[in-house]
């Protein structure tokens, strides 16, 4: 693995081996990854508006790019090029849907999924803390008379969505320390995204051969316009539940146990709260 290095060390991401990428061309550059080796992607009549995932159903969607043409096309098609070759050599996959698939059919969506590699070498660097063990502590809030507070409680599986754990800073040289029984669901949805972010903020989109290393992150893009937004993907349609069965469907219980007015007196599912707003 190599460094692409800006101005000073702490900026620095680490380069890995390049992944495939289609063929396929979109608006004056190659379409990414949409599919892995040996997988049958999923037709888009049967693909649900719910899914977080790319078109192969397996690889979960970590952040969403979107741009439109505009006058300044070539300039930032090729910005766009650049910075999108970058991130793929740090290791980030990605997918684009044309804009033949967007409601205003100008919107070019570009989807980014980090893999277990980039996860597991980010989530070192910095330090964010995973389960190693589960908390064998006993629970003695039970209280008398606690039978009481029953109309005013929330079900076990809204209030609890996982099992509490002692955690420690993650070592990618020491992973069989932690509880990996999964690669694919070990760093939740909100490290995830935060992982994804953090290369996106120190990503340059100038070649190598230009001096100016102050030109990186998706801030700077999105100020001048090479990008529309950039944001990470909530798990469904907060006032229907998903029918897509590997949908968390979250929004969902928030919506229905806790947003409504009717909810004033409930318990706060705090869990799920912070899970929805990304909170650490």
């Amino acid at each position: 693995m190599n460094r692409l290095t800006g101005r000073t060390g702490g900026d620095s991401l680490i380069e890995m081996s390049p992944t495939e990428s289609f063929n396929d061309d979109i608006n004056g550059y190659p379409q990414h990854g949409s599919s892995s080796a040996g997988q049958s992607p999923i037709d888009k009549q049967q693909h649900s508006k719910d899914s977080v995932f790319f078109r192969d159903g397996l690889r979960r969607i970590d952040f969403v790019l979107s741009y439109v043409d505009d006058k300044e096309g070539d300039r930032k098609q090729e910005r766009r090029k650049v910075y999108e070759s970058n991130l793929q050599k740090v290791g980030l996959e990605l997918e684009t849907e044309d804009k033949t698939e967007s409601e205003d059919g100008k919107t070019y969506f570009v989807k980014i999924h980090a893999p277990w590699e980039v996860l597991a070498t980010y989530a070192d660097v910095l330090k964010i803390k995973v389960p190693f063990k589960a908390n064998d502590i006993p629970d003695n809030s039970e209280m008398p008379m606690n039978w009481l507070s029953t109309p005013f409680r929330l079900p076990e599986h809204i209030m609890h969505p996982e099992p509490d754990f002692f955690t420690a800073p993650f070592d990618k040289s020491k992973s069989d320390f932690y509880l990996i029984d999964d690669k694919d669901t070990f760093f939740p949805p909100s490290t995830r995204n935060r992982i994804v972010f953090y290369i996106l903020s120190r990503c340059s989109y100038i070649s190598d051969v230009c001096i100016d290393k102050d030109k990186k992150g998706i801030k700077r893009l999105l100020n001048n316009g090479t990008y529309s937004a950039a944001f990470p993907l909530h798990d469904c349609r907060y006032w229907k539940k998903s029918r897509d069965a590997n949908c968390e469907s979250e929004r969902y219980s928030l919506y229905r146990y806790w947003a409504g007015f009717r909810s004033f007196f409930k318990e706060q599912p705090l869990n799920l709260i912070r899970q929805d707003l990304k909170a650490k």
